[in-house]
């Protein structure tokens, strides 16, 4: 799960006709300042007695990672991660199969997604890793592209047919254990027409879909994982807004109340 501060913002808005939520807001981020401003001046008035470990964080600092974004909180994924890796590596079936992850947009399935791509077990694992972008608007040729310079780096490929592109795709998977990512993926003709490229041979190949379309990933994995993709507990959301706000910091006693209103909401 990912918040930026405009998330925050946009989403809460609408909730408690009680709770001014942009007020709020400004001041967790007149909290911040100032709680920043005060850490410094405090390791400034100490710093000829003290080690620089001694000022690192109380907490350790959360994974960022994502092909789109460097500005994404990782939280509250591992068990997810877990779960989708395990299926994604398990022997059978040997056919090519497709795992799911599903939600509503922002909830983080790109954010998961990526977490799982870049495990370590996932890279050792698969011979090949893929992470193509589909989006609303479906561009065949692109994706096709996007999957090419993956497996075999930059090419000259504007003047490559459509059918070529394809052709090139099929052989350079052919015999060897893929993992592709089908990121943000709306209908179900466009799998239809993507899954054509991809061979179906008993190398334990995976193809990971994120879709905030619950039928696409259902007429994409009949038989494989589909993976709903919910909203965050009260414990792992305070965990989140605390991240966001005190970089990892511990909070003040007196911010616990406005941030739990937040969190409930």
């Amino acid at each position: 799960m990912f918040l930026s501060g405009a998330h925050i913002r946009n989403t809460f808005k609408d909730f408690s006709p009680s709770l001014n939520l942009d007020d709020v807001w400004r001041s967790f981020k007149s909290i911040q300042e100032e709680f920043m401003s005060m850490r410094i001046d405090s390791m400034k008035m100490n710093s000829s007695a003290r080690t620089d470990n001694q000022y690192a964080p109380a907490k350790t600092p959360i994974t960022r990672i994502s092909p789109g974004s460097n500005d994404e909180i990782l939280v509250g994924f591992g068990c997810q991660a877990e779960l989708i890796i395990k299926k994604l590596v398990a022997d059978y079936p040997k056919k090519l199969d497709v795992v799911s992850i599903v939600g509503m947009g922002g909830i983080g399935k790109t954010t998961l997604a990526t977490k799982v791509f870049n495990d370590r077990f996932i890279m050792h694992h698969f011979h090949v890793r893929v992470w193509a972008t589909v989006s609303q608007t479906y561009d065949k040729r692109a994706v096709l592209v996007q999957v090419l310079e993956s497996i075999l780096g930059q090419l000259g490929l504007e003047k490559a047919t459509d059918s070529r592109l394809c052709e090139m795709v099929h052989k350079g998977l052919m015999g060897r254990r893929y993992l592709i990512v089908i990121d943000d993926i709306w209908d179900i003709g466009e799998w239809d027409d993507l899954k054509l490229f991809f061979p179906h041979d008993n190398t334990r190949s995976r193809i990971l879909l994120t879709s905030r379309v619950t039928e696409v990933a259902k007429h994409a994995s009949s038989d494989g994982l589909i993976h709903h993709l919910g909203y965050l507990n009260k414990k792992t959301s305070w965990e989140l807004l605390c991240q966001k706000v005190f970089h990892g910091n511990e909070y003040p006693e007196w911010s616990i109340k406005p941030g739990m209103e937040i969190v409930e909401n």
